[in-house]
């Protein structure tokens, strides 16, 4: 039976809880006088990871790390026409079972690639009558019993939609790579997954080697850098020579755009003991007909012109060598070496590389290339000679057709939005790209590098994603990893699950650990859960242990990583202070909820206690951080109006004289918040979407970025694919078009739609966006025809009191429960 799950284990804390998840097999398959068998692929996972071989990428190494053996436990239940009920079950003492591991798939690791021998398979090992002789090279034994390692795990159902195959984007473009030994596929967008390529052939003696990268710093030059786990790579060993064949990949995933597919040779054969060495041909002198020094590394770095320098000191001899020098221009860098520069690009990280392109005086006809990387500043012996013949070209790869599988958890998409502005729907759409690439049965850092589940965009970008993303059962599981992940002193790492314990703020941060308290309260605020209920002790515990880390000299919480990433940190204790009395306000609302008024009591006085030193120690002077004043709007910490003014009025300045935020990945979410209620602040935050300078969203539109990367200056060094700035989303839906829940509404029992049309635009402008919300779809859509009249249409579900919010009057008009599309003009 066919299907397209790639990851059916979800991860969990493994000692504590597993999965397992169903399939539904049709009758089809039980027809009569029809033969069965049931054939697994047990791949590793998060759960068995093996050490993985240089240098291919493992972010953890040297501490590898095993659960245990693959282990597979496995019921298939059939009943029959009459009624009859036949169970069959992975037990190894029926006799039933065979398994090796000497399968096609050689290595697979979450996070270095993968590898299929085509002389290891196996024609029908998953079929009925099976011949284990039918590949000599591969052994079956019977099945042993296994037990896992932690036998006290709770077996649950998996409670979320598969990880699978969700789009297929086929390959635009193939070019040759910069260095001319291979060719480069473009899918046109970031995704996360696999390619599928078919190559025409494949030369005798040769492997086929795939490198996914998200960066292409110019036509045929792949980077893949730092900042997403380096070397990565899929390989097809021993396939057949001179027919087509397919590469992809079955279990291990990376994020990309572009894949490089070359020939690599197969371990070549001992030589002969007596083979005699052949004769080197002898070749003309060296002219040179072009040089360059970091070309490689495109934009921003400039590339320096060395055609003068490298014919002056090559041009005539029949070999020469280049040194790349350290340090800053002017540094000294001897005879015979390039002009002085940096070995690394100093934005991006980039290894620059000295190219020279030349001929030899008695083979004009064939044109060289030397590439040079030498991080050591020693000169590369004959990096440039015509002592010896030319080498023959390599053979380049032809791919006849291909795709890249977009994968992530099927959650159903349950929100669009759209306007009249062309890079304000680019950044919604890089946004998306992003959450995608990240959405798996936990919610990632970014699908390649760490691939891990940080924490603070749980609870930071919720309501980004849920109003794209029906994500209440993976979010569900995410509140319950928390409890699972817990220590004993009421923290919860950063990182949930956690396979390889982190040190210091990277294991303890409040604005990570927080979505212990966090994501539950949203649960229920956004969707009804009860989630918040059923881990209250959790959170106590874990509130517990941020209260005992307040220091009793300031009243602050000043610990932590802060605001990640920000372009203007916070002070020490912003962001940690005002999360925590985010905590506060959640768990007296879940106090209540349990019936625990004097725990509600409790938290209500230490929230009332932060307040005070927040404001004390943030808010008296001069505002120095955007995300300062956020935390102090959205968190209750001004105790007057016009402090709540002068806060929300530095907001506003700062945004508009700026042109940007200065918060980074825990701040930007209050600071959006605040300037959502601010008089003026939709449309300073409208403004800034137009900017593409950096840092802003605009400005990695303008760079080429297809879905949102890990910094606001798009950092080479950084991922490409990462979600935790793509707070705007919510902006856009709740501030923009307007679509909320009424103040204390829980799941959307009651709506308010309060658009807020860019009248900047002006006429003809338009904002469009629908939510299908757990009651129902919402639609609101805003078209400006001048500054002094605004057309509305909007919907609310039957059923749902529903009010509107007038843009340009202020009036409000109550739509009642009737459920039916409404048109409102409404004028200045």
């Amino acid at each position: 039976m066919p299907h397209t799950e790639v990851e059916g284990q979800p991860m969990s804390a493994y000692a504590k809880r597993v999965y397992y998840t169903t399939f539904a097999i049709p009758a089809a398959y039980f027809a009569a006088g029809m033969d069965n068998a049931v054939g697994v692929v047990l791949a590793n996972g998060k759960y068995n990871r093996p050490v993985t071989p240089d240098p291919r990428w493992n972010p953890y190494r040297p501490a590898d790390y095993t659960w245990g053996p693959r282990m597979l436990l496995l019921e298939l239940t059939v009943t029959m026409a009459g009624g009859a009920v036949v169970t069959l079950r992975s037990d190894p003492t029926s006799g039933a079972w065979t398994a090796t591991d000497g399968g096609p798939i050689v290595f697979s690791q979450h996070y270095s690639g993968e590898d299929r021998d085509v002389a290891r398979e196996v024609p029908g090992w998953d079929s009925a009558g099976f011949d284990a002789s039918a590949n000599p090279a591969v052994a079956w034994a019977p099945a042993a019993a296994c037990r896992a390692s932690y036998s006290n795990a709770t077996l649950r159902p998996n409670p979320i939609p598969p990880v699978t195959i969700m789009d297929a984007l086929p390959v635009r473009s193939v070019v040759p790579s910069l260095y001319g030994d291979a060719v480069v596929a473009d899918i046109g967008k970031n995704i996360a997954g696999f390619p599928a390529l078919t190559l025409a052939a494949v030369p005798a003696g040769m492997n086929v080697r795939v490198t996914p990268s998200e960066v292409a710093l110019s036509p045929g030059n792949v980077y893949q850098g730092a900042g997403s786990g380096a070397p990565y790579y899929w390989q097809l060993l021993n396939p057949p020579a001179g027919v087509p064949v397919h590469v992809t990949s079955n279990f291990s995933t990376y994020g990309g755009r572009y894949f490089e597919v070359k020939f690599v040779p197969r371990a070549p054969p001992p030589p002969p003991a007596a083979a005699a060495p052949a004769p080197a041909p002898t070749g003309g002198v060296v002219v040179v007909t072009a040089a360059s020094y970091g070309a490689n590394c495109g934009y921003p770095a400039p590339a320096q012109n060395l055609t003068a320098h490298a014919a002056a000191a090559c041009d005539g001899a029949s070999a020469c060598s280049y040194t790349v020098c350290w340090g800053p221009a002017g540094t000294a860098c001897g005879p015979g070496a390039t002009p002085a520069a940096y070995d690394k690009d100093p934005y991006s990280g980039c290894e620059k590389h000295v190219m020279v392109t030349w001929r030899c005086s008695n083979a004009p006809e064939v044109e060289r290339r030397a590439v040079v990387a030498d991080r050591e500043g020693a000169g590369v012996a004959n990096a440039v000679t015509c002592e010896a013949a030319p080498p023959a070209p390599p053979v380049l790869p032809e791919i006849t057709g291909g795709v890249g599988y977009e994968i992530r958890a099927a959650l159903r998409e349950v929100g669009t939005w759209e306007s009249s502005n062309a890079l304000v729907n680019a950044i919604h759409a890089m946004i998306i790209a992003s959450m995608k690439a990240n959405l798996w049965d936990v919610f990632t850092d970014c699908p390649h590098r760490e691939r891990d589940p940080w924490l603070e965009q749980s609870h930071l970008l919720f309501e980004a994603l849920a109003y794209n993303f029906d994500i209440r059962r993976l979010w569900e599981k995410i509140a319950f990893d928390t409890v699972d992940c817990q220590l004993p002193d009421g923290t919860v790492p950063d990182v949930c699950p956690e396979y390889v314990n982190m040190t210091g703020a990277f294991r303890d941060s409040p604005e990570w650990g927080s979505a212990r308290v966090l994501v539950p309260d949203k649960l229920r605020a956004f969707y009804g859960s009860d989630v918040d209920v059923s881990t209250y002790a959790a959170s106590q515990r874990y509130v517990a242990h941020l209260l005992g880390k307040v220091d009793n000299a300031t009243g602050l919480l000043a610990y932590g990583l802060g605001d990640w990433l920000a372009v203007r940190p916070s002070p020490l204790g912003v962001t940690a202070t005002g999360t925590l009395m985010h905590d506060l306000e959640a768990m007296v609302r879940a106090a209540r909820r349990v019936g625990a008024e004097g725990d509600a009591k409790k938290y209500g006085a230490a929230l009332a206690a932060l307040r005070a030193s927040y404001f004390k120690a943030f808010c008296t002077g001069n505002y120095t951080a955007q995300a300062a004043a956020g935390y102090a709007l959205t968190r209750g910490a001004l105790p007057t109006d016009a402090e709540r003014q002068r806060a929300a009025a530095f907001l506003v300045d700062d945004l508009q004289a700026r042109g940007y935020f200065t918060s980074g990945d825990t701040g930007t979410l209050y600071v959006m918040e605040a300037l959502g209620d601010a008089a003026g602040g939709v449309e300073a935050v409208w403004a800034s979407l137009q900017r593409t300078e950096s840092p802003s969203y605009g400005y990695l539109v303008e760079r080429g970025e297809t879905a949102l990367p890990e910094s606001w200056t798009d950092d080479l060094s950084l991922s490409h694919m990462h979600a935790m700035l793509g707070h705007i989303e919510e902006f856009l839906y709740k501030h923009v078009a307007g679509i909320q829940q009424a103040a204390n509404s829980t799941g959307w029992e009651r709506v308010v739609l309060a658009p807020r049309p860019p009248l900047a635009e002006g006429p003809g402008a338009f904002v469009n966006a629908t939510f299908d919300s757990p009651r129902g779809v919402i639609k609101s859509h805003a078209m400006i025809v001048s500054r002094e009249e605004v057309v509305l249409a909007v919907q609310c579900p039957v059923g749902v009191p529903c009010e509107v919010r007038l843009p340009l009057s202020g009036r409000r008009v109550d739509l009642g429960t009737r459920g039916e599309e409404v048109r409102i003009v409404d004028t200045a």
